[in-house]
């Protein structure tokens, strides 16, 4: 079966030589001989009834040899004639839940089952508004007898999930999963789970011999996110039926542009964009299961909770709470016809109808997503095998939102007259800790507590301005940053090129100044030159027209890629530094010169002419610079490598060199001296599975 799946990696150097392969094997999960497509027991291939899987993935050395492969297993057994929960039916099958997983049903359609009092509901938003149903249409609620089984099955879900990678040293990991449940309080419903799995257990085994390590997960506080769910049937919407029609305001552009129609828009243009609504109830960003509280315990370890954030996504107007942000016209929908639907002769100037509506209501406007307000580690308590309270750990967060911009939708129903358009809103904000307490117990309940605080005051950006650390003895340490933002127009050329890093840090211990640090950055972004406060020197205020005040003790400079090629400190000492392989790695360090007497010995283009001619040619010639009597007092270490692996040889300031080398999978193997002694080796054994 022709297929376009990977089946190597191959990692090659800069002379196309190899210094990586892994190859993938793969076979396939091969559908219920039962559910295959074209009726059960049907003959003959057919792609449909085929998965493609990953067995084994494993590296090839450079004498072709074979490592032990890493390997996977599945739930099931892969055998076609097995007639159970873990054998998938044909791909596009209808035999699945709401949420999309197997669910072990014989579905002969997608379209769900459901009694006369749990309807399906058409929107009857354009029915009303149109005038096709003279303003009272049905409702179009029915009931479908012939419909597919669409409730969740816990071990139906598992069905050829990865169950355990087995390693070429042949341990393990093992996954064990569980279903979500459908835990709600105020709702009535018969389904004990919802789609989807979650971890129950991981076992790791290192190897053969060593003892299994256990993590078992358990989840006490289950929220939900649920979106349209409906009284009567939780995973289908019953959409709103509660329209009002407003006075309609013919050929008014302006209140039209309100909801993002273009000024342009008349009505001899027909062109729409169509929107094709996708079910609302479902698992990943934006999740309908969130676990606030998450155990995880292992025999013998004790255990740890964590509890996270959790913010619902938000589906109607009726929220007002975005810190303040404005969202003027949130979840507000307008029918918008290009021409009257009674009188196509007469050509009516456009108008529009509009109304207050959810994110259940055609044309479903996005949902407000709160993703980035949940999932932030609140606490963590670590317990002894006894739940005997160790430590814990808690971080308040400062969560607000900071841009709210408008998104739309807009479909017809085909007519190419009436438009449907909808507002909603992307918010986006900040999620910073502001004040982390981290308490360690003793045996006797007493604890040593941790105190830290965050501050981000600066009017110019939302970075963290200060710090405060209040330790068990009373101090209390407090570290102030400042950014190139905050310097008015003297440090512009950073703020153009939005290089934010600290410029200027200084740390106190109980209000006295105690270190400082102040970095000028060249335009790319690197320190240029580096300024700390003297030992016990009084703090210098902070000056925005003035960045560096403290006294010079570090300065670089750097090659056109950006490579260091040399660095000063305070006393007059300069390294230098070459590079080779295409400025990939260090080739040389000089101690006590400068770079201008370092190239009249070596020039860049003779290392470069080394690195091709090879590691012999490399090291006669970095031996140069210790034979140079320019060289007379310094120190020089020179390296050579063999790129993408490591490196190969390295001299020292003696002129002592250690060699490196690496078997066919590019590992270490020997260590050896200046006489090639072997002075370390490694062997790598892998127990054949």
């Amino acid at each position: 079966m022709a297929n376009n799946q990977l089946d190597f990696i191959i990692l090659k150097n800069s002379k196309n030589q190899q210094v990586k392969k892994f190859r993938f094997n793969y076979s396939y999960f091969e559908a219920n001989n039962s559910k295959k497509i074209g009726g059960e027991f049907g003959t003959g291939i057919h792609c449909l009834n085929y998965r493609l899987r990953l067995d084994t993935f494993r590296e090839i050395g450079l004498d072709g040899s074979e490592q032990s492969p890493y390997r996977f297993e599945y739930f099931g057994d892969n055998d076609p004639l097995t007639n159970d929960p873990y054998t998938l039916p044909y791909r596009l099958s209808p035999c699945q839940d709401h949420f999309g997983y197997y669910n072990n049903s014989y579905n002969q359609t997608i379209f769900p089952n459901n009694a006369e009092n749990n309807p399906f509901r058409i929107d009857d938003w354009s029915l009303t508004s149109s005038g096709d149903y003279n303003g009272g249409g049905p409702s179009f609620a029915y009931g479908i007898s012939n419909g597919g089984t669409r409730e969740p099955d816990a071990e139906a879900s598992k069905a050829c999930v990865l169950n355990k990678i087995i390693f070429p040293t042949s341990g393990y990991t093992s996954f064990e999963f569980e279903t979500h449940p459908i835990n709600y309080d105020n709702w009535h419903y018969s389904w004990p789970i919802a789609g989807g799995l979650r971890v129950k257990k991981i076992e790791t085994k290192e190897g053969p011999g060593s003892a299994p390590m256990i993590k078992n997960y358990e989840y006490p506080d289950y929220m939900s996110s649920e979106k349209c769910r409906a009284a009567d049937n939780p995973y289908y919407t019953w959409y709103d039926t509660g329209f009002t029609e407003s006075p309609p305001r013919e050929g008014d552009w302006t209140a039209l542009a309100a909801f993002g129609v273009p000024s342009h828009l008349s009505i001899n243009n027909k062109f729409i964009v169509h929107v094709k609504g996708a079910s609302q109830y479902r698992l990943g960003a934006g999740t309908n299961a969130v676990y606030t509280t998450v155990k995880e315990f292992s025999p013998g370890n004790g255990s740890c909770i964590y509890h996270f954030s959790f913010a619902p996504d938000l589906e109607s107007g009726g929220w007002s709470d975005h810190d303040g942000v404005p969202t003027p016209g949130s979840f507000y929908s307008a029918l918008v016809q290009t021409e009257d639907i009674y009188a196509y002769a007469t050509r009516l100037p456009p108008h529009f109808d509009y109304k207050s509506i959810s994110s259940c209501t055609f044309p479903f406007p996005n949902f407000v997503n709160n993703d980035w307000r949940r999932g932030h580690l609140l606490s963590k308590e670590t317990y002894s095998e006894n739940d005997v309270l160790l430590s814990q750990e808690s971080t308040i967060y400062d969560i607000h939102a900071l841009k709210a911009v408008p998104t739309y939708k807009v479909t017809s129903f085909g007519d190419e007259i009436a438009y449907y358009y909808a507002r909603s809103y992307d918010i986006g904000g900040m999620a910073k800790p502001i004040t982390q307490i981290t308490k360690t117990y003793n045996s006797d309940g007493s604890y040593i507590e941790i105190k830290k605080e965050f501050d981000y005051n600066s009017t110019y950006h939302k970075q963290l301005t200060e710090s405060r650390e209040y330790t068990s003895k009373g101090d209390t340490i407090a570290t102030k940053y400042y950014y190139p933002t905050e310097y008015g127009t003297s440090l512009s050329a950073l703020k153009d090129k939005n290089i934010l890093s600290p410029v200027d840090v200084r740390s106190y211990r109980n209000a006295k100044f105690i270190s400082g640090k102040q970095v000028q950055y060249g335009v790319n972004g690197l320190p240029l030159t580096i300024y700390s406060a003297e030992t016990k020197s009084t703090d210098i205020a902070f000056n925005p027209q003035s960045p560096y005040t403290f006294s010079n003790k570090l300065s670089n400079t750097y090659n056109l890629n950006n490579t260091l090629k040399s660095q000063t400190i305070t006393d007059g000492i300069t390294n230098v530094y070459l590079w080779g392989y295409n400025g990939q790695y260090p080739v040389a360090k000089i101690v006590n010169s400068d770079y201008a007497t370092v190239s009249s010995i070596i020039t860049q283009t003779q290392i470069d002419n080394a690195v091709t001619s090879g590691e012999i040619a490399l090291r006669a010639l970095l031996d140069t610079l210790r034979t140079s009597p320019l060289m007379k007092n310094t120190q020089i270490t020179t390296y050579t490598y063999k790129p993408l692996v490591g490196m190969t040889s390295m001299t020292d300031e003696k002129g002592m060199t250690t060699y490196y080398e690496y078997d066919e999978f590019q590992r270490l193997k020997n260590v050896k001296d200046q006489q090639t002694n072997i002075l370390s080796s490694n062997v790598y054994h892998y127990k054949q599975p």
